[in-house]
């Protein structure tokens, strides 16, 4: 609030019982005294208080607002009682006019500059206290930059042609945060206080933290809280010294910790509940008698409890933690108070927003049907189902999905409310990019994520299919999934077309799924040759419950080995030319993770078996698993985990070795055998400096991931991570036996980043620096990787 507005706010108040003795006496006349800028006239027009008209002190206060607000002047009111009513005579004080605002104690340019950013720049017919307003944000703005010593100071002068105001700058330097220092700490770690407050120490060049007074006095505040949320209910944090250097561009930050003594659980109570035993309540708590008092530890506990009840269909349950202190001594009582209210049912699924989708591709991922107990949990995963498939996202890959229960009239009944929202599922875009497996590329690619093959459009007229089919209003709403691309690059070209209908026998709780896929591949990793494969294939899988998955596999693929030199290997010149290869295998995979698209926790396995026939008879198997296993959660619910995964991959050929072009290969970054730190298929048998692949492969990685900076999504009610760091080991082998394979593993490790863009959607950027710990002289290794689609 601008000091003018201020003085406004006390002259109302002051005025607020102006004139109540004489409130309706009839105004007889209005008087104005020392006014030379603003006429009577002029002021007259402003007032709602008229002549001939009752007085009423409303009214006054809000004349007194308007005319300081129109007119920058300042008006005492004075009443005299005259025949048939009441004199009004309001004394005026004309505030300065400013023609003209100047600058000093900075090059001119520059106080042209710094006055433009607060609309001073060649401003004329300012009132005075505007111009100190203004000049008042100024100071501001600079000191938010880091300036902790900007002073803007203001002085108007009485000219000839006006009043000027001169504004008198000091900048001061900018001040970076060399330290921040706790003293009085016995048992809070100080890295942990500093993550709660906003103020950092300058780390990198590029990361440098400034000097706020405002941000430290928050900081003071939080800290405060911090202490009292861990248990130090005495607790008192304050600034104790600001120290600067010689040139004051640095300073050192030292705060006083004075943390009294720490609560701690004497006694914990579970109150209200009958639907759960004492046993199984006690054992969702955290909390334990003798442990500190921590808020956050409290309201986990309340929310595992509020989890379980909502598993239980007790989804209006109320669960609220009271602490009692003792008049004496640290030990506190805890109890749990609950209210667990009925237990509640399905009574309808209402699906909202589809307005060109099936109702059935959105009721079919529901867990929850009508009848079932409202479980909280389902309703949770019933979302995940739905945000995973992608087809109700933003442009920004932001999820439009939206569950909750909605009361009814029945107090046992509650209606399960799906909300979505369209977007084109549909899209045609360019699209250029560089992985270091596979090169550079660039070409078109046409997605629909929510295609449907029988809604055919008005007409087939290419103007009006193409027109129907971007407003989602033809090949639009069936679940199903369209992908054409073409992407021809400088080390590997790929054009295919693929079709997936998840649900080939309509909407069943395990559904058959179809794919159907034509490609063509064309991989020029080598010199020596050239690898052209085309092929069709197609998937007919089985969700066999909520975990397991299995289906059957076939393909009929031409490889072409083209191009190949004179002193290409062995290998490469027994397959030269067309090489027919028809396959049919069967897979299975069990899933049990707690998200589809970004899980944290949980495991997967998988196997798969194949058999080949023709130019390249034989059998491949891999065996492969990934763990996810949660260290911690922040206090803003961004978790650090583990990642861990394992491949297995043995193959053999008919009367022979396989072919080279079906043999596994190992190195890279993406793929079961993958080894960051060597290239992709840079590990394995080698001859005359090609890497033939081999029939035995296995690799193993772990990954470290941490969150680095995230955004609070309102919608979501949740952290939306855009920056991730992960440490890395990765170890593995590619050989042609069991002895050569279990004895020569390599070993790679290295740091990386996960960048999540807003115009790349859904998909992150992957960036890691790898280092070969453990390798062999012939293979090919990279120190940097990177995963990455720009569209444009």
């Amino acid at each position: 609030m601008g000091g003018h507005q201020v003085l406004i706010l006390v002259l109302a108040l002051l005025l607020h019982g102006f004139g109540r003795a004489r409130e309706g006496e009839i105004v007889v006349d209005i008087r104005f005294v020392g006014n030379e800028r603003v006429t009577a006239e002029q002021m007259l027009q402003t007032m709602r208080t008229k002549s001939g008209e009752a007085l009423d002190p409303d009214k006054i206060s809000e004349d007194i607002r308007d005319l300081y607000q129109r007119f920058g002047i300042r008006v005492t009111v004075l009443e005299e009682a005259v025949e048939g009513g009441v004199r009004l005579t309001l004394e005026v004080s004309e505030e300065a006019l400013i023609t003209k605002v100047e600058t000093a104690g900075v090059p001119a340019p520059r106080g042209r500059e710094l006055l433009e950013e607060v609309s001073l720049g060649g401003a004329r017919g300012l009132l005075e206290s505007q111009v100190r307003d203004r000049a008042a944000e100024l100071q501001r703005r600079l000191q938010e930059e880091g300036r902790f010593f900007a002073q803007v100071k203001t002085s108007v002068a009485a000219r000839d042609d006006g009043a000027v105001a001169a504004l008198e700058i000091h900048e001061g330097p900018k001040v970076e945060v060399a330290a921040i220092k706790f003293v009085g700490l016995r048992s809070l770690d100080p890295d942990h206080l500093r993550k709660v407050m906003t103020t950092n120490a300058t780390r990198f060049l590029l990361l440098k933290s400034y000097l706020r007074q405002d941000v430290l006095d928050r900081d003071i505040i939080e800290l405060q809280r911090y202490l009292q949320a861990e248990g130090f209910r005495d607790g008192q944090v304050s600034l104790e010294a600001l120290d600067f250097n010689a040139a004051q561009d640095e300073v050192t930050v030292t705060l006083r910790v004075q943390e009294g003594e720490r609560y701690t659980v004497g006694s914990i109570r579970v109150e209200g509940s009958t639907a759960l035993g004492a046993e199984e309540l006690y054992g969702l708590l955290e909390l334990a008698e003798g442990d500190p008092i921590r808020q956050a530890v409290l309201e986990k506990d309340q929310h595992r409890l509020l989890a379980r009840y909502g598993e239980l269909g007790y989804i209006r349950c109320v669960v609220e933690p009271q602490v009692t202190y003792a008049a004496e001594g640290t030990a506190v009582g805890v109890r749990y108070l609950i209210s667990e209210g009925d237990q509640k049912r399905v009574r309808a699924v209402v699906i909202t927003g589809n307005t060109n989708t099936k109702d059935v591709v959105v009721r079919r991922e529901s867990t929850l049907k009508p009848g079932d107990v409202a479980n909280t949990a389902e309703l949770m995963r019933t979302t995940e189902r739905l945000r995973a498939l992608g087809y109700f996202t933003d442009e920004s890959g932001h999820n439009l999905v939206y569950a909750r229960f909605k009361p009814t009239g029945d107090p046992l009944l509650e209606d399960l409310f799906i909300d979505v929202e369209e977007t084109r599922s549909g899209r045609l875009f360019f699209t250029a990019g560089a992985t270091t497996d596979t090169g550079f590329f660039a070409g078109v690619l046409l997605e629909k994520t929510n295609f449907d093959i029988s809604d055919a459009p008005s007409s087939w007229d290419p103007i009006t299919l193409f027109s129907e089919f971007w407003r989602n209003e033809a090949f639009h709403g069936g679940g199903q999934q369209l992908s054409l691309q073409a992407l021809p690059g400088n080390k590997v070209s790929d054009f295919r077309l693929s079709f997936t209908e998840p649900y080939l026998f309509g909407p069943e709780e395990f559904p058959y799924s179809l794919n159907v896929e034509l490609y063509n591949r064309t991989e020029r990793l080598f010199d020596d040759f050239r690898e052209d494969r085309f092929g069709l294939s197609t998937t007919l899988g089985k969700r066999i419950d909520d975990h397991w998955s299995a289906g059957v596999t076939g393909r009929l693929d031409m490889v072409d080995i083209e191009d190949v030199e004179d002193d290409a290997p062995d290998d490469v010149e027994d397959v030269e030319g067309t090489n027919f290869v028809p396959g049919i295998g069967v897979f299975a995979r069990y899933r049990n993770l707690d998200s589809l698209t970004d899980p944290k926790e949980g495991y997967e396995v998988g196997a798969r078996y194949e058999f080949m026939g023709a130019d390249a008879a034989g059998a491949k198997m891999v065996l492969d698993g990934s763990w996810f296993l949660p260290l911690m959660e922040d206090e803003r619910g961004r978790d650090q985990v583990v990642a861990l995964r394992g491949a297995v991959g043995a193959a053999q050929g008919f009367g022979g070795e396989l072919p080279f072009f079906e043999r596994f290969g190992g190195g890279g970054s993406t793929g079961p055998f993958a080894i960051r730190g060597f290239e992709y298929r840079g590990v394995g048998p080698e001859s005359s400096g090609v890497h033939l692949g081999g029939e035995m492969a296995w690799a193993a990685g772990a990954e470290y991931r941490f969150p680095l900076y995230s955004t609070y999504d309102p919608l979501l009610d949740e952290e939306v991570e855009l920056l991730r760091g992960v440490l890395f080991l990765d170890a593995g082998a590619v050989e042609d036996t069991v002895a050569d394979v279990l004895g020569s593993p390599r070993l790679g490790a290295g740091a990386g980043v996960r960048v999540r863009l807003p115009f790349l959607g859904q998909t992150p950027v992957a960036i890691d620096f790898g280092v070969p710990v453990l390798s062999e002289s012939d293979d090919e290794t990279e120190l940097f990787s990177i995963r990455v689609s720009t569209r444009f």
